[in-house]
């Protein structure tokens, strides 16, 4: 244990400063002040399971675009840039739904 008091060794204000909170958003507030948790447990958990069926059709959809489902031959690509778009395809099935989110699924192979 460190002798530091826990101001000092705050994982929120970790969390805060690594988000660049005051930054993009103009206060640490947004991220230290627990409200999102309370948000969640009142409203999502109540349609989670519809949004995982949803987020669930929609990574397949981004997965077999980008990777392909050729279990033969095989295909080298970026990983990190892979999962960076398709990570982005799926939040975007929950932020802005169909058929926005797929959008990023009509780039070519080659593109990624």
């Amino acid at each position: 244990m460190s002798g530091q008091p826990a101001s000092t060794l705050s994982v929120a204000s970790a969390f805060a400063e690594l988000d660049q909170a005051t930054y993009n958003l103009g206060d640490e507030h947004y991220i230290l002040d627990p409200w999102q948790a309370l948000l969640v447990k009142r409203d999502l958990n109540a349609v989670l399971e519809s949004i995982m069926v949803g987020l669930s059709s929609e990574l397949k959809v981004a997965l077999e675009a980008r990777w392909g489902s050729d279990t033969e031959e095989w295909k080298e690509f970026n990983v990190l840039k892979t999962m960076k778009l398709v990570i982005a395809q799926g939040s975007s099935r929950f932020t802005v739904g169909l058929p926005l989110c797929m959008s990023s699924v009509l780039k070519p192979f080659g593109a990624y």
